[in-house]
C-alpha cells in the first residue's frame, strides 16, 4: 500500500464497497456434466431475468455469457450502485471514512459532487459512442447532447441528477480532435461494427469545477477540480482530504456551502431541460481560456534570505558551508490553466487545467529535492491578481502569480513567481517575470 493512503498517516477517506456475488438457488445443484451445455445455463438464467422483470419491472440479475459456461448472479453490494449490476465500479463505491479513535461525527466528502458528475459523465459519453443513432462511434463535448438516450439508468446515469449539478459545477469537454471515430486511445466496441481493443479509439477529457466557502469564514473558499477521460481515469486533486493537513477544514460538506452556478430553474420535463441548458450555452457570458506556460527557470536570492532570518546562534554553524550553500532552486513548468471569464459582470475564476511544475534544488551538493508542484494548488483572488500557491513537503512552496492587464476582459496577463519557505524559517525570493503580455487561447 502507498504510505500516503494509509489511515495512520492521515488518509480521511478511502472508495470502498463490500460485495458478494448471490446465485439462484438451483446454481449449487449444477454438476460438471452441466458446463458442457451452456445453452441451458443460459437458458434457466435468463428465466430469472423474465420472472424479476415481470414481477418488479427491471432485474438486477446479471447475465455473463462471454465465458466457456455462462454465470449468471446478483451481485450484492454495501451501498447503491446506481444502475449497475457489476460491482466493479469505483466510481460508485461508497466513501469509508477514517478518523481519530472515539469520534464519531461522520463527514460528507466535498469531492463527491465532482465524482458524481464526472461518472455519469463518462458512462453517459461511452453509451453515445455506441449509439449508432447518437455517436455512431464517436464522442461529443457538447453536455446537452448527453442529457438525453445517452443517459439512463441502466447506464448507471440520471438525466434529471446530472443536470441538476449542473447547477452547481462548471464541467467541460474537452476533445482531441472533434467528431472522430479513430484515435490512439482505448477503443469501445459496437455491436457488428468493431471490436473492443486497448487502442485505436478517438479521446476526450472531461473537467468538473466547482466553488466551496466556509460556513465559519465566508470569506474563506476552495475552488474543487477533477477530471476523467475515456479510459475512466478519475483524476481529484488532494485538497481536504487528510485529516491532519492544513486543509482538514475543508473535509466535510457539512461545514461548507457550495456556490451555485447561475443556472435558470427548469421543470422535470427533460425536452425543458434541454433547451434550457441548451440556452444556457447560448447565452452565458461566461468564456473559457486556455493558457499553457511551458518555461523552465532559475529563482536566485535565497542566500540573503537565510542569513537574514536565522538566529544568531546558528551563524557560526552557517559560515561554514557559506560558500557552497545553493543560491537557486530549478523550476519546470508545463502547465495548462484554465480560465473562466464573465467580463460583463466583470468576474474571472482561473484554475490548473492539467500539468505541472517540477522543483529541483540542493545544498553544498547534499540534501538534493526534487518534487512535483501546482497539481492541486490553492488560488487567491486580489484585485486584479491571481495567486497560485504550491507546497511540498510542508517546507518548499512556489508562488505563481497572473495580474491582469486588460480590466474585465481579463485576456492579457504578467506572470511571475518565487519561491519560499515558512518553516523553520521564513525565506522567500524575489518576485521573476516569467512571461509579458501573455494572451490567452480562447476555447
Amino acid at each position: 500500500m502507498d504510505e500516503d493512503l494509509h489511515p495512520a498517516n492521515g488518509q480521511r477517506f478511502w472508495w470502498a464497497t463490500f460485495a458478494n456475488a448471490l446465485h439462484a438457488p438451483w446454481w449449487r445443484d449444477l454438476t460438471a456434466a452441466d458446463t458442457k451445455h451452456p445453452e441451458l445455463i443460459k437458458q434457466r438464467c435468463e428465466e430469472v431475468i423474465r420472472a424479476d422483470e415481470q414481477r418488479f419491472g427491471f432485474t438486477q440479475f446479471l447475465l455473463d455469457a462471454n465465458n466457456a459456461a455462462p454465470t449468471c448472479y446478483y451481485e450484492a453490494a454495501s451501498q447503491n450502485l446506481g444502475g449497475h449490476q457489476y460491482m466493479h465500479n469505483p466510481d460508485a463505491f461508497g466513501y469509508l471514512q477514517f478518523a481519530p479513535f472515539g469520534s464519531t461525527e461522520p463527514c460528507r466528502n466535498v469531492f463527491w459532487l465532482a465524482r458524481f458528475v464526472l461518472a455519469q459523465v463518462y458512462q453517459a459519453e461511452v453509451q453515445f459512442l455506441m449509439n449508432e443513432h447518437l455517436g455512431n462511434g464517436s464522442f461529443t463535448s457538447n453536455v446537452a447532447d448527453l442529457l438525453g438516450a445517452a443517459c439512463t439508468v441502466s447506464n448507471a446515469c440520471h438525466s434529471k441528477a446530472l443536470l441538476a449539478a449542473l447547477s452547481y459545477v462548471d464541467l467541460q469537454i474537452r476533445q482531441k480532435e472533434p467528431g472522430a471515430r479513430s484515435g490512439s486511445c482505448v477503443r469501445y466496441a459496437m455491436p457488428g461494427i468493431q471490436n473492443s481493443s486497448w487502442t485505436g479509439g478517438p479521446c476526450f477529457q472531461a473537467f468538473v469545477s466547482y466553488t466551496i466557502q466556509s460556513r465559519r469564514d465566508p470569506a474563506k473558499m476552495r475552488l474543487i477540480q477533477g477530471s476523467i477521460d475515456e479510459a475512466r481515469l478519475m483524476s481529484l486533486p488532494d485538497v481536504g482530504q487528510r485529516w491532519n493537513s492544513k486543509d482538514a477544514g475543508w473535509l466535510c460538506l457539512d461545514e461548507v456551502y457550495v456556490r451555485e452556478e447561475c443556472l435558470e430553474e427548469v421543470s422535470e420535463s427533460s425536452t425543458e431541460a434541454l433547451m434550457a441548458l441548451q440556452f444556457r450555452a447560448n447565452v452565458s457570458q461566461r468564456i473559457s481560456f486556455d493558457f499553457h506556460l511551458d518555461k523552465t527557470l532559475t529563482l536566485t536570492g535565497l542566500r540573503n534570505g537565510v542569513f537574514d532570518d536565522v538566529t544568531n546562534s546558528l551563524r557560526e554553524a552557517l559560515e561554514g558551508v557559506r560558500d557552497c550553500l545553493g543560491e537557486s532552486l530549478l523550476l519546470r513548468f508545463a502547465i495548462w490553466f484554465r480560465f473562466l471569464v464573465d467580463s460583463a459582470a466583470c468576474q474571472v475564476e482561473a484554475s490548473v487545467n492539467s500539468g505541472s511544475a517540477q522543483l529541483t534544488m540542493s545544498t553544498c551538493g547534499h540534501f538534493p529535492l526534487s518534487a512535483t508542484l501546482f497539481r492541486g494548488p490553492g488560488v487567491q483572488y486580489d484585485s486584479d491578481v491571481i495567486t497560485f500557491s504550491s507546497c511540498t513537503h510542508d517546507v518548499v512552496c512556489a508562488d505563481l502569480r497572473f495580474e491582469n492587464k486588460a480590466g474585465c476582459n481579463y485576456n492579457i496577463w504578467d506572470v511571475k513567481t518565487r519561491a519560499r519557505s515558512e518553516t523553520p524559517v521564513h525565506i522567500n525570493t524575489p518576485w521573476v517575470t516569467v512571461v509579458t503580455n501573455a494572451s490567452l487561447l480562447e476555447r
